[in-house]
C-alpha cells in the first residue's frame, strides 16, 4: 500500500527533492507504511506539541514518519489541552504550535526520538503516579512493548497488526496478556501493573484490577482509549469549529 501523499509528491514534481512539513500529524501507519513514506521524501520535518493529543494515535503498533527518525517537539507539554492542537492564536490555538515555538528558526526547536527506546516496567503500587498526559500515553506504550518483548511475544502482536485493526488488535492484545499472566507470578505482576496504571490514565483511579480474565483486560484498555479518544476528538473539533 503506498501513501496518497507520495504518490501525489511523485506525480506532481517527479525527481525533485521535496520536503514534508507537518503540524499534529497522527501516527500514519505501521512500521512498513511509515518507512515507506520516510524513503519517498527527502526530509519529513515533523512538529509536534506536548500537549497536543493527536500526533499520539493510532497507539502503537502504528508509527509515525519519519520513521525511525526525529520529531520537533514544542513544548514538554503538562497534561493534555485541546487547544493545543490548532495553529492561530487569535482562533484560540493557545497553547498552540504558533504560540510555543516563538520563533522561525527550525535549528531552536528541541529534538525528540520518534521510537521507544527505553524498557518500562510498571509496579501495580506505584500506579498512581500515572495522569491523562502525554507523557503517559508514551509510557503505557512503552510500557506494553516492553512486556511483550520480555516474555517473547512481541513479533506475534506486530504481525497481528498489519492483519486487523483497531477492536480486533485488542482483543488479540487482551488475549495475549491473558497468556502472559498465566505464565507466572512475575509476568502476571507485570500485567497488573500496566493495566493498574491504565486505569488512573483513563480516570478510574478507585478501581482495582481484582482478577487478569480477559474480560477484565479488555474492558481495561476500552476505558484507557475511550479517554484517550474523547481527547482526540475534542481537540480537532475544536479546531474545525474556529
Amino acid at each position: 500500500m503506498r501513501s496518497a501523499t507520495a504518490e501525489l509528491v511523485q506525480s506532481d514534481l517527479g525527481n525533485n527533492a521535496v520536503q514534508l512539513y507537518t503540524f499534529g500529524a497522527p501516527r500514519v501507519g505501521l512500521a512498513g507504511f511509515a518507512s515507506a513514506n520516510t524513503n519517498r521524501i527527502n526530509m519529513i520535518y515533523r512538529c509536534t506539541h506536548g500537549a497536543d493529543v493527536v500526533p499520539k494515535v493510532p497507539l502503537w503498533p502504528f508509527v509515525h514518519s519519519p520513521y525511525k527518525g526525529f520529531e520537533f517537539r514544542l513544548d514538554a507539554g503538562q497534561g493534555i489541552n485541546p487547544s493545543a492542537h490548532g495553529m492561530d492564536p487569535l482562533a484560540g490555538a493557545v497553547p498552540g504550535y504558533l504560540t510555543t515555538a516563538r520563533g522561525e528558526d527550525w535549528g531552536s526547536l528541541q529534538k525528540a526520538a520518534n521510537g521507544f527506546l527505553h524498557p518500562v516496567r510498571l509496579d501495580y503500587d506505584k500506579r498512581n503516579q500515572a495522569s491523562y498526559s502525554n507523557y503517559w500515553t508514551e509510557r503505557l506504550s512503552a510500557a506494553l512493548i516492553t512486556l511483550l518483548k520480555d516474555t517473547g511475544y512481541y513479533s506475534a502482536v506486530v504481525l497481528q497488526g498489519a492483519i486487523s485493526a483497531g477492536a480486533t488488535l485488542y482483543d488479540f492484545i487482551a488475549q495475549t496478556l491473558v497468556k502472559i499472566a498465566d505464565a507466572g507470578k512475575t509476568a502476571a505482576s507485570q500485567v497488573k501493573g500496566l493495566l493498574g496504571h491504565m486505569l488512573v490514565f483513563a480516570g478510574a483511579a478507585s478501581s482495582i484490577v481484582k482478577d487478569l480474565s480477559y474480560k477484565t483486560i479488555r474492558d481495561i484498555f476500552n476505558k484507557m482509549l475511550k479517554r484517550l479518544y474523547r481527547g482526540v476528538n475534542e481537540a480537532i473539533n475544536r479546531v474545525h469549529l474556529r
